[in-house]
């Protein structure tokens, strides 16, 4: 299939799902954005991409709140605790069985989505961060390559993307690299900042090890994200500050001020994915019996900080478990 040949719809058109479109779209792909009056306020004037990845603009995009038109692709890009409302939101789309195409962190997403829908769904990993800086201007804040299963290699150019033959392996390793969101929401520091100190850095190294002993007992084997194997990530996060800056370029590939999603969420007052990053970590821990302190800790103070409505800029000694 020739992807201009293809009708994509993007079901959540926040910062990743109208990223993934407009690359689409400026590839010659017709392509519709589901959303809300915000989400039309913000694409009614089209759009401008602009940062570390390519830049790039739209002069028009087409931003529909309900539809009943077939699509031979819907990209999935809600938050992990909307995707049954969102789903059900659409049953005209999906009765035409389009392929999902699923943009959301954690593992078993896709899996998830093809549950609930009833339709094949393909789960993908977009590594960077994006953040609004005005209505139709969307900037990419950190640095990486987009990963896609071989089933979504008909859109890797549009993308940039690597294919891979176990995108499983690549999200696993994903997550091990957003177990540092919870951090950076609790303490509220932009990203470079935060990981250019050590005692951060040690927390999410315990947190990462932690996870590591459940995708061994799993017999998960998490890709390779940032050129060492993922059992050795631990060990480069507790390096002194100069040696790991001097190692880890492609981590602090980023703009001074970028955060994690889980920060924002945390500063605009609404609910995190903790479940399905830190959260996944515990839950699955619980059933293999393993201990797990540095997660579940993160996990509960991301929980009392969700209920207070705001980020507690905490200290990287009030993050680790007592």
């Amino acid at each position: 299939m020739r992807t201009e040949q293809s009708r994509v719809l993007v079901a959540g058109a926040g910062c990743i799902g109208t990223w993934l479109g407009a690359r689409l779209q400026a590839k010659g792909v017709e392509v519709c954005y589901l959303g809300r009056e915000a989400t039309f306020e913000r694409l009614q004037n089209g759009l401008k991409v602009s940062g570390l990845g390519e830049a790039f603009a739209l002069e028009k995009l087409t931003v529909v709140n309900h539809s009943a038109e077939a699509f031979d692709w819907v990209i999935l890009a809600c938050k992990r605790p909307d995707t049954k409302a969102l789903l059900d939101s659409i049953p005209e789309v999906l009765a035409h069985n389009p392929t999902l195409i699923v943009a959301q962190n954690g593992l078993g997403a896709a899996d998830t989505a093809a549950e609930l829908s009833g339709c094949s769904a393909h789960a993908l990993m977009v590594p960077f961060n994006l953040q609004w800086l005005a209505p139709g201007e969307l900037y990419q804040a950190t640095g990486g390559q987009v990963v896609v299963p071989r089933e979504l290699g008909v859109f890797a150019s549009a993308w940039d993307a690597e294919i891979t033959n176990d995108i499983a392996a690549v999200q696993a390793g994903k997550l091990l690299l957003n177990l540092n969101n919870a951090i950076n929401g609790l303490c509220g520091l932009p990203l470079a900042q935060e990981l250019s100190h050590q005692p951060f850095r040690q927390v999410l190294a315990g947190a990462q090890q932690e996870a590591l002993k459940v995708f061994k007992a799993k017999g998960i084997k998490p890709a390779k994200l940032l050129g060492a194997p993922a059992a050795l990530l631990p060990y480069v996060l507790r390096l002194p500050d100069k040696a790991f800056t001097r190692l880890a370029k492609g981590l602090l590939a980023m703009e001074a001020e970028a955060r994690s999603s889980l920060y924002d969420d945390l500063a605009a007052g609404r609910p995190t994915e903790i479940a399905f990053l830190n959260g996944w970590v515990v839950q699955e821990a619980e059933a293999l019996g393993l201990p797990v302190p540095i997660n579940r800790h993160l996990c509960a103070l991301v929980e009392e900080a969700e209920h207070q409505g705001a980020c507690p800029n905490l200290d990287a000694k009030a993050l680790l478990a007592p």
